[in-house]
C-alpha cells in the first residue's frame, strides 16, 4: 500500500518525501482556460484558486527531479472537443519535463490522452463512478492503470472488485468531505446538517470505521494506494493527516497483520510509545 498526497500550496514537499510518500496530484489551469472560462467552470473539480498549483515553474522542476511522481487532476466531469484539444497542447509542455499521469473522468479525454501520450499512466477519477467489476475490465482493456474508488463504497464491495480483476491499481479515500451521495452522481443537494446522511439508517451503506480501522480493512481488500483529499493544503496542514498515516501504511506493509486484534496490538505498541491511536 502507497499514499498518494496532494502538492502542498507551498510546494515544501521534503518533509512529505521522508514520510515515504513519492506519489502527488494536483490541479493547474492553464492560461487558455482562465482566458475563455470562470471559476465555476472548473478544469478539475476545484472552484477557488487556492486549490490550484498555479506556480507551473515548480510544478515543472519537480517533475524533472525524479525523486517523486507526479499526476495532474483534469477530472472534470465533461469536456468540449474544443476544451480537449487546449488540454492536449497544453500537456505536451508538462510531459516533456517529466509529468507522470492524469487523473480523468472524461472518456474522450481519456482516449485522446492515451493516444497522443502513452508514456503518462491514466488515473480514473471516482467521478466515473466504478463500481463493478465490468466496468473495472473496461478500464483495464483501456489501459488505465488506476481506479480511484468512490468515497460510498463499502469494503466488501471493494474487495470483490479486487478479486475480480488483478490487473488495475485501486486507490481509497480515508476520509469523507461531508458528502453522503455517489461520486460522480451528486447533484450538490445537500441537508443543512452535513453530519446527517441521507439514507435510510438500517441501509445506509457508507463506511464510518475510524480511520486506522478503515487503512487495515483496506490492505486487506487489496487497495494499492489512500489518501486524504486536502488540496489547498500547505505542507504544514498536510503533515498532521499524513504523518500518522504514513506510519500506519509502513506498519501494515511491513507487519501485514491478518486480523484487527493484530492490527490493534500494533496501534497500542505506538500509544506505549507516545502516541495515542484509537480504533
Amino acid at each position: 500500500m502507497r499514499i498518494v498526497c496532494p502538492l502542498p500550496s507551498d510546494y515544501a514537499v521534503t518533509p512529505l518525501l521522508r514520510l515515504g510518500i513519492k506519489e502527488f496530484y494536483f490541479g493547474y489551469i492553464p492560461p487558455f482556460w482562465s482566458r475563455q472560462y470562470s471559476l465555476l467552470n472548473s478544469i478539475n473539480r476545484r472552484y477557488t484558486l487556492q486549490d490550484q498549483s498555479q506556480s507551473k515553474a515548480t510544478i515543472k522542476r519537480l517533475t524533472r527531479s525524479g525523486d517523486l511522481r507526479m499526476y495532474m487532476a483534469l477530472n472534470a466531469p465533461l469536456y468540449a472537443t474544443r476544451q480537449i484539444v487546449g488540454i492536449l497542447k497544453m500537456l505536451d509542455e508538462f510531459v516533456h519535463s517529466g509529468l507522470n499521469g492524469v487523473i480523468v473522468a472524461d472518456l474522450g479525454l481519456l482516449f485522446a490522452v492515451k493516444e497522443r501520450f502513452p508514456v503518462l499512466d491514466i488515473h480514473v477519477s471516482s467521478v466515473v463512478v466504478c463500481h463493478n467489476a465490468g466496468m473495472v475490465r473496461f478500464l483495464a482493456q483501456t489501459g488505465v492503470r488506476r481506479v480511484i474508488l468512490s468515497r460510498s463504497m463499502t469494503i466488501p464491495e471493494i474487495a470483490e472488485l479486487r478479486r475480480g480483476e488483478k490487473n488495475i491499481e485501486f486507490e481509497a479515500m480515508l476520509k469523507n468531505t461531508g458528502c453522503f451521495n455517489v461520486d460522480g452522481l451528486c447533484t450538490h443537494h445537500h441537508p443543512a446538517d452535513m453530519s446527517v446522511a441521507i439514507c435510510d439508517k438500517e441501509r445506509c451503506h457508507i463506511p464510518r470505521e475510524n480511520v486506522y480501522s478503515k487503512l487495515f480493512y483496506l490492505f486487506r481488500a487489496g487497495v494499492d494506494c489512500v489518501k486524504i483529499v486536502d488540496r489547498g493544503a500547505s505542507c504544514a496542514q498536510l503533515l498532521k493527516d499524513y504523518k500518522a498515516t504514513a506510519w500506519a501504511v509502513h506498519q501494515l506493509n511491513v507487519r501485514k497483520p491478518k486480523s484487527l486484534r493484530q492490527w490493534v496490538r500494533i496501534l497500542q505498541g505506538k500509544v506505549a510509545g507516545g502516541e495515542r491511536h484509537s480504533v
